[in-house]
């Protein structure tokens, strides 16, 4: 038995020192460094893809209570499809970004 728990812990020593130890360094950005400024953009953006959505949600009420007619609901219908679209894509990169920096 002595013999087994000595080649245990001579073992677990050897691959214990074969482990690289990554300890933050000063020359590297620290998380918050490098993702709060990602992730704050983001949270933006989604802020107003919000509000376009709430904006467009309104129309559509008017214009089922025949306040705005069609051809108005229809410009602010694509107005609205074409900044979701280009916020949408515009997010989608920040995502991917923050998911090659370790972010999410």
């Amino acid at each position: 038995m002595k013999k087994y728990t000595t080649l245990l812990l001579f073992s677990l020593g050897i691959t214990g020192c074969a482990i690289k130890w990554d300890y933050p360094t000063t020359t590297k950005k620290s998380l918050e460094e490098r993702c709060l400024p990602l992730l704050e953009r983001i949270m933006d953006i989604q802020k107003d893809r919000d509000t376009a959505r709430a904006d467009i949600t309104d129309k559509i009420l008017e214009f089922e209570s025949g306040i705005i007619t069609r051809d108005q609901f229809h410009n602010y219908r694509l107005q609205w499809l074409s900044t979701e679209d280009e916020l949408r894509n515009h997010v989608t990169r920040l995502y991917d970004r923050a998911y090659r920096k370790g972010c999410l």
